[in-house]
């Protein structure tokens, strides 16, 4: 972001409504709104946050249960059955942990079901 203090000495035209623009500015920053607006962003950012850690820590837990009991041997119509999850969310990841096999190391089948979701 530039700097556009009026006490900048790139800044070469300080007309009047410039100055007034500049105090205008000032004031707004200084004020309770301006702080109010601030901490509200703040907030929305958080509790963003928060929804996307919710969300990779539910994925990364379904992909741990899928690795579990694809290591027992179970097909995806079972681990769906079981997880009472949508047979194409459990085929995508089975799908990734095909490469994975037989170990179905859950970071890397996470990270390539993310991948296959992004490229689709």
């Amino acid at each position: 972001m530039e700097d556009t203090r009026l006490d900048n000495p790139e800044i070469i035209v300080q007309d009047e409504r410039i100055k007034q623009i500049d105090d205008i500015v000032t004031e707004v920053k200084q004020s309770e709104e301006w702080e109010a607006v601030r901490i509200n962003i703040l907030q929305i950012g958080e509790a963003h946050g928060m929804k996307i850690g919710k969300e990779i820590g539910r994925d990364t837990l379904l992909v741990e249960q899928v690795c579990r009991k694809l290591r027992k041997g179970k097909v995806p119509e079972q681990i769906a059955d079981e997880l009472e999850e949508e047979l194409e969310v459990i085929v995508a990841i089975c799908k990734a942990a095909e490469a994975a096999a037989p170990e179905y190391d859950c970071e890397v089948v996470y990270r390539r079901w993310k991948d296959n979701k992004k490229s689709e």
